[in-house]
């Protein structure tokens, strides 16, 4: 909710769901969008954006009725970069990647990647390490 660097790390390790909402309908990407629409957000912040966008695949920054959140209003830099982020088509690499990690389920995911049969650079991409 705050944009903790070490604790999204952690939780994506743990194979937590990007896309996951809160009673608001919210996601971590969003919240974490309001926070730096704001002028709240820090490097940190940024960094954990990015990372994010990562492990999504794909995101959306509308809401469900297609409207864009107030606060992305008050920063048109911002409002920009993810609408540029969005109309990128996401490669069929990262929407493997976020398959992969999807499949895995809620386990601690540098354990699992490390069995898999795979080349260490696919198990790097696959854990967000790229």
């Amino acid at each position: 909710m705050k944009g903790n660097l070490e604790s999204v790390k952690v939780l994506l390790d743990y194979g937590a769901q990007v896309h996951v909402t809160n009673l608001k309908g919210q996601t971590p990407i969003s919240r974490l969008v309001a926070l730096l629409a704001r002028g709240l957000g820090t490097e940190q912040e940024e960094e954990c954006l990015e990372l994010l966008c990562r492990a999504a695949g794909r995101f959306e920054i509308r809401r469900a009725d297609g409207t864009l959140p107030k606060e992305l209003s008050k920063d048109p830099q911002l409002l920009a970069r993810l609408t540029n982020m969005v109309a990128q088509a996401p490669t069929l690499r990262s929407l493997a990647r976020c398959a992969v990690r999807q499949s895995l389920g809620m386990q601690f995911l540098p354990t699992a990647v490390k069995e898999l049969p795979l080349p260490e650079m696919v198990k790097d991409y696959l854990l967000l390490r790229d």
